[in-house]
Formats: structure tokens, sequence, C-alpha cells
């Protein structure tokens, strides 16, 4: 007899660039990964229970603005890109960043009390 996985709170999110022809991001997963490994995917994965929701804007709840919050930190660090209002830091900045998020010596709202206090 096998026992169901219990179900993760996740986000994902779908990027869409829409000058001219839309095209939509996804990332491809590494294969070795045991769950879907080497498909194609939108960026995303769990809501962690420390999520800031602070910074988000425009959500109708709590709820929401957790999802918000995972759904960009996870484009983040899956594919590099930060969904920020804003002027965005220099691309060396943003890299280092998310190799300092990536080896977890530092949060994604460190990333983000740093990025908007200027």
């Amino acid at each position: 007899m096998t026992s169901s996985a219990e179900p993760k709170t996740a986000a994902a999110c779908i990027l869409v660039r829409g000058d001219g022809e839309p095209k939509v991001l996804l990332a491809k997963r590494n294969p070795a990964l045991r769950f879907m490994g080497g498909h194609h995917v939108f960026p995303g994965g769990r809501i962690k229970q420390d999520e800031s929701v602070r910074r988000v804007a425009n959500a109708t709840n709590e709820v929401v603005a957790r999802a918000i919050q995972a759904a960009t930190r996870e484009v983040f660090e899956e594919t590099g890109l930060l969904c920020v209002r804003g002027a965005l830091p220099p691309r060396e900045q943003l890299q280092q960043a998310r190799r300092d998020l990536l080896k977890e010596s530092a949060t994604f709202n460190d990333l983000l009390a740093q990025q908007l206090s200027r």
C-alpha cells in the first residue's frame, strides 16, 4: 500500500513579454531531480512561513501576499530576474545577490530591503 504525499503550499509565476509576439518564460528543471527532472516548468516553488508581506502591494490578503512574495523569490532564485518596481541594481550586484540567496547567506527579504532602500 502506498501513502500519498502531503501537498505543499506553493506558488508559480507565468511571465509574459508582450512587446510584439508574446513570449512566455519557462525554466528547465535539472534532469537529476527526482520530481519532474528535465521538464520545462513555470518558475515557482514552496511558500515559506517567513515570507515577508510588508513589501507586497495590492494583495487582497496575507495569504495572497505571501504567495506573491514566494513566486517573486522563486523567479529570482531560478532565473536571476528580479520582478520589482523601480530601478534595478547593476547586473553584477544582482548576480551576487542571487549567489548569496542560493548559498543561504542572505534572505530574499534582505535583498528587497537593500534594493528598496536605495
